[in-house]
């Protein structure tokens, strides 16, 4: 059983990365808004990321990040898979559709989050198997994470005990 959790992929949608990069490229004004849900470290595939980043640039350096922009910015840069690009590129546009552009950025937000509480649960259960927890270890260990930005905004109290739970909590919701 302990393999098993540890085997599985951590929680993202590359699906949710590509679209959300298709739908910049087909409507670049949307920027401004997706700028202030998702950063790029949220993005689970190092290279959605990396577009992600060539956008916010190229948008920041007062252009507009169209896809001949993007793809003039990543001349010369290595492509992370066997698959160039341009291609890469052409994968996000068939699948972003501008009107759900929000949607994939609190799905790519709420992905980044899963990751963080379950790192931050094994670490937990790391020092617990290292016999280095002591009694209040509990409040210092949920400051050491930082909970406060672990935690996304407008989050459940559904959210909160999980994550209260996965932090060796007793169950009682957490009020971040």
């Amino acid at each position: 059983r302990r393999s098993e959790l540890l085997d599985r992929q951590p929680p993202a949608s590359v699906e949710a990365e590509r679209a959300l990069i298709g739908s910049l490229i087909l409507d670049p004004k949307l920027v401004a808004t997706v700028k202030k849900l998702v950063a790029p470290e949220q993005f689970y595939a190092a290279a959605y990321g990396d577009l992600y980043r060539r956008i916010l640039e190229i948008q920041a350096s007062g252009a507009i990040p169209d896809g001949p922009l993007l793809l003039a910015s990543l001349s010369g840069v290595p492509t992370p898979g066997a698959d160039p690009w341009a291609y890469m590129l052409a994968e996000c546009v068939n699948e972003g559709y501008a009107f759900n552009v929000a949607e994939y950025a609190k799905v790519i937000a709420r992905k980044a989050f899963l990751r963080r509480a379950v790192q931050a649960a094994l670490e937990f259960v790391q020092r617990a198997y290292r016999d280095e927890i002591a009694d209040g270890d509990l409040e210092s260990l949920q400051k050491a994470v930082h909970l406060e930005k672990l935690c996304p905004p407008k989050q459940t109290d559904v959210e909160r005990l999980v994550l209260s739970c996965a932090l060796g909590g007793n169950g009682e919701v957490l009020d971040l």
